[in-house]
């Protein structure tokens, strides 16, 4: 009786188990803030362990669930939930599984708010550029900049630092969030490492401390006086030459993120401009008076400033509605009249509008790539981070953030716009907004990637989660989930030193083309779970598999499984895969089906006495081929006869001859179980095929 009772709560417990993640997963993340989903999730604690309240806060490095004196606790997506009160019995195995189920939740909904805050940022950055472009007045842009500065990047600080004439030394001319006067006072000669003299960032989480930093003691004076740890610094420059240095710092140890750097130096890139307007705007009203002349080339640089900060208000629409970089590539061809090619950093095209760059499949021009001024510009883009002119018509500029290179901006001038360069400003800042677009889509599929993992993890862990339970998180990460599919499981070697983790490429290798199917990492082996069920087109898949990774010096395994559907047959069948790889350690594409009596009699770490079995089963075929594949054949057709003849391409009495042979050999009938057993797994381990 108390077994039965005891088996009667566990069931209530995981009924309402499920009800209480049914409940979460129904939440609508773009619509609840932080505080409300935390509020829910510790509303369900109190329902599913009977406590009296909840509390979920903090930061934890603890890694299990425990109880308290005063209830339990348990770690949830580096935080801790604590419950107040006494649990059920056995509560530990609920509570993990509660863990993982609210874990995934919070950091989906991280992810969310992250997207979010860098629409948020665009928009800013836009709005600032809109004062900007008003401005005439140095002061008042200098001013403006910094303000925006320390607003955009949260910081303690923002100042601006000039070159002289001679661009020898570069002074304060103006700061945000001092404390002290004498900061203002800071100069420093300008040397190899300073930002204004190589033309690059300089990032330090703590700048005094920084041995990799050329330091000026009389800058480390004042730095330190006023307190500060962590520093950015970004160009402030136009095609015609260098003006100075952006800073932010902070009274704490920062490193600076890559999105953070991308912002900066995106305002960095209409700060200079906005300068170089003003500075032009004041020069060409003096010398208005003078020279007329003077004056008009004044308008016509200002007016083409202004055609280019009219085109980067577009792209800003363009990007807060959601267009990206199809939208980017539209709006600066129709705004220059000019042919538009966005392509990554391996030259696939992301958006093309009139280019004539491309061939007929839409991928960009072979012939173009073979050219070898095209090869030379773009190594130079790579290598120098700059705009690059291929001949009169065609302008390149790379996609980059923190020296990366993400990608390239390619633009075919009009005949009228030929000797104009608003078409190569344009593009410059373009490809900053395209850099924190691609960010931006390279953060939401690293997040994806992430939750896919931990799916993984969860559904093949020794402590397998309930697959009703795990069925929310199925859906959430493969969207053709609930349909019948097959697990591939891939061991992958690489041939050839060529950086990075194979598997890791082969899984964005395989990812890129292949978006309706589940793609992950699990340990050593790279899981991919398709729709492909009928074993002509699984086998086909396989075999492409196999060819685009050897192309990419790869070398693979494969163990293709049953055809699944329900979360606990795929589990069984990726884990026999896993097994299987591990004890025949093919380079081939192995069908797992039929060879599962091999997980259960021989252990992966002891692969010799697997051996030991093949080799004394098929002794007394050794080196008949033909007769292998002909009994192969035959137990593959389930001993019929006409079948296995008709496979082979025999006329059954020549089938029956080889049977007779065979039988005469391994001392017997083939078709005895105590015979046909061991000869067909002896068989499938030593890679013979059907009608091979």
């Amino acid at each position: 009786m108390g077994k039965h009772t005891q088996l009667l709560d566990r069931s209530a417990v995981r009924e309402s188990a499920i009800e209480a993640y049914e409940r979460l997963a129904s939440l609508d993340l773009a619509l609840v803030t932080a505080e409300e989903l935390a509020h829910n999730i510790e509303l369900e604690a109190v329902r599913l362990f009977g406590l009296r309240s909840a509390r979920l806060g903090g930061s934890s490095s603890r890694r299990d669930v425990a109880t308290t004196p005063d209830g339990l606790v348990i770690p949830v997506a580096r935080m801790e939930l604590l419950g107040d009160g006494q649990p059920f019995a056995g509560w530990e195995r609920e509570g993990r599984m509660f863990a993982a189920q609210v874990g995934s939740l919070i950091r989906a909904h991280r992810a969310l708010l992250l997207n979010r805050r860098h629409e948020a940022e665009i928009s800013a950055l836009y709005a600032t550029v809109a004062q900007l472009t008003a401005r005439r007045d140095v002061a008042a842009v200098l001013k403006t900049v910094v303000e925006r500065a320390r607003e955009l990047l949260a910081s303690d600080i923002a100042y601006i630092m000039l070159l002289d004439d001679d661009g020898g030394t570069l002074r304060i001319r103006v700061a945000a969030g001092n404390r002290s006067d004498s900061f203002l006072q800071l100069e420093r000669p300008v040397r190899p490492g300073v930002s204004a003299y190589d033309g690059s960032t300089v990032s330090s989480p703590d700048f005094l401390n920084d041995s990799g930093l050329d330091h000026h003691g009389a800058t480390d004076d004042l730095v330190r006086l006023e307190g500060v740890r962590s520093v950015l610094g970004v160009p402030l420059r136009t095609q015609l030459a260098a003006l100075g240095t952006l800073c932010v710092a902070n009274r704490f140890v920062k490193e600076f993120s890559q999105p953070e750097i991308a912002l900066l130096s995106s305002l960095a890139e209409h700060a200079a401009l906005a300068l170089d307007n003003a500075r032009l705007y004041e020069d060409a009203v003096s010398a208005a008076e003078a020279s007329a002349q003077a004056r008009a080339d004044a308008e016509s640089h200002l007016e083409r400033l202004e055609r280019a900060e009219s085109v980067h208000q577009k792209l800003t629409e363009v990007l807060l509605a959601g267009q990206g970089v199809v939208g980017v590539a539209t709006t600066l061809a129709e705004a220059f009249e000019a042919g538009l090619l966005i392509t990554d950093w391996r030259q696939r095209v992301l958006a093309e509008v009139n280019s004539g760059l491309t061939d007929r499949q839409g991928a960009v021009s072979a012939s173009v790539l073979r050219r070898r001024e095209v090869s030379v510009a773009l190594d130079r883009c790579a290598a120098e981070f700059q705009t690059v002119h291929i001949g009169e018509d065609v302008v390149v500029a790379p996609i980059s953030a923190r020296r990366e290179l993400l990608g390239y901006i390619w633009a075919r001038r009009s005949r009228k716009d030929r000797h104009d360069d608003a078409l190569g400003t344009s593009i410059e800042q373009a490809a900053r907004v395209v850099a924190l677009e691609l960010l931006r889509e390279r953060e939401a599929v690293e997040t994806e990637r992430r939750l896919r993992r931990d799916f993984m993890y969860e559904l093949l862990s020794d402590r397998s989660a309930d697959p009703i339970a795990l069925e929310p998180r199925a859906r959430q990460v493969w969207r053709d989930y609930g349909s019948d599919h097959r697990p591939l499981v891939i061991s992958v070697l690489s041939r050839r030193a060529v950086g990075g983790s194979p598997i890791e490429r082969a899984r964005r290798l395989l990812s890129d083309g292949r978006t309706a199917d589940l793609v992950t990492i699990h340990g050593r082996y790279l899981i991919v779970l398709t729709t492909a069920t009928q074993r002509e087109r699984v086998l086909a898949e396989s075999e492409a598999i196999r060819v685009v990774m050897a192309q990419n010096g790869m070398e693979t395994g494969i163990a293709i499984g049953p055809a699944c559907r329900t979360l606990t047959e795929t589990r069984n069948a990726i884990l026999t895969a896993c097994h299987l790889l591990e004890l025949l350690s093919p380079r081939r594409v192995l069908w797992t089906e039929g060879l599962e009596p091999l997980v259960l009699l021989f252990d992966s770490s002891n692969r010799d006495r697997l051996d030991s079995f093949v080799q004394r089963t098929l002794a007394p075929l050794k080196e008949r081929e033909e007769l292998m594949a002909t009994l192969m054949t035959y137990y593959d057709a389930a001993g019929n006869r006409t079948e296995a003849a008709r496979t082979l391409g025999i006329h059954v009495n020549t089938l029956r001859g080889r049977l007779e042979r065979i039988e005469q050999m391994v001392g017997g009938p083939v078709d005895e179980a105590s015979r046909a057993v061991p000869l067909r797994l002896a068989l499938l381990a030593s890679g013979t095929t059907a009608g091979s």
